[in-house]
């Protein structure tokens, strides 16, 4: 018995009717779409929010924004308020101002790394590259200790009070400008400026650099440089480094490591 034929189904599509569904079902989204866009556009700013580490509180942040509870929170130019805040808030280093929704304003800022600290009076205090005091702080990992002459006092925002005259606070602005130009700047964990005749830094937590008076200092620092990347160090879990003389570098184990048998 031959195989039935297998029937061709036809579909009629009525293109009218599939037209106007189509249309209706854009036209519904416009509609939201623009529904949405309006109600947005009338919603208010009522709340704030703020983020971030920085030596400026809440409320400063707020007030720098320029921005007030009753704003028109999706007609606000972000990039303009961050730009004020900025120029407000000068120990910041970015910020970033978003809409959440429905009505938050929400502002994240972010200070300046302290790339310095300082005691005083039992307090310590981040400064950042041009060594203006960011804020009081705790925590200074990853910056360098920083001894300054005949410290007297801070002011957030300024650079300290130091040096008993003029020429001694040159002379340390002058070593600490020479020692910031260094390779080996992020591997200092402390700078000794007590006095300019007796300059001693200290280089990952164990090698003590003893550099003296300010002759030849740029001549010292790059033979400083020479012995902390030679080998003349390995296996030593500290030393003393004489650099008093920079063609005739000084160094002196203090204590090694298990491997060389001390």
């Amino acid at each position: 018995m031959k195989g039935r034929r297998k029937q061709k189904r036809v579909i009629y599509v009525n293109v009218r009717k599939l037209t106007l569904f189509c249309v209706t079902v854009a036209m519904c989204l416009v509609a939201v779409l623009s529904v949405g866009l309006l109600v947005r556009r009338f919603m208010k700013v009522t709340e704030f929010s703020v983020t971030g580490i920085s030596m400026y509180d809440r409320e400063m942040l707020i007030n720098a924004s320029g921005v007030k509870r009753g704003d028109f929170l999706y007609s606000l130019d972000r990039k303009a308020i961050e730009e004020r805040i900025l120029a407000e808030c000068p120990y910041l280093e970015e910020v970033e101002v978003k809409a959440k929704f429905p009505t938050t304003l929400h502002i994240n800022a972010e200070g300046k790394s302290g790339q310095w600290y300082i005691e005083l009076s039992g307090s310590r205090y981040a400064l950042d590259g041009n060594l203006c005091v960011i804020a009081e702080t705790t925590k200074t990992e990853g910056m360098t200790k920083l001894i300054l002459p005949n410290l007297k006092s801070v002011m957030m925002g300024k650079v300290p009070e130091f040096g008993e005259s003029e020429t001694e606070r040159k002379k340390t602005l002058e070593v600490i400008s020479a020692i910031r130009t260094t390779t080996f700047k992020s591997r200092l964990t402390e700078v000794n400026l007590s006095s300019r005749w007796d300059i001693r830094i200290v280089a990952d937590g164990c090698f003590w650099v003893y550099l003296h008076d300010m002759s030849d200092f740029e001549a010292k620092l790059k033979a400083v440089e020479s012995v902390l990347n030679s080998d003349r160090l390995k296996g030593f879990a500290g030393a003393e480094i004489d650099a008093s003389d920079p063609g005739s570098i000084g160094v002196i184990p203090i204590r090694q490591t298990e491997e060389t048998g001390a």
